[in-house]
């Protein structure tokens, strides 16, 4: 990876759904409170890689 290298995104047909599959497999996403701060619009969480980069996680717009 590319040292400047901040992060990527994916995106995901559920974001919620997505992201709850990853937390029973012990992955924290963060921000913590990103179920409240994404509610309407936009949907978006990170995640952490083993290699310390952060990856974006976006629902697919409709």
């Amino acid at each position: 990876m590319p040292e400047d290298l901040l992060h990527f995104a994916i995106s995901v047909p559920d974001l919620t759904a997505f992201c709850e599959e990853l937390e029973v497999k012990g992955i924290e996403i963060w921000p913590d409170n990103w179920r409240e701060a994404f509610a309407k619009g936009h949907k978006m969480a990170f995640i952490t890689d083993p290699d310390n980069y952060e990856i974006e996680l976006l629902e697919q717009r409709k």
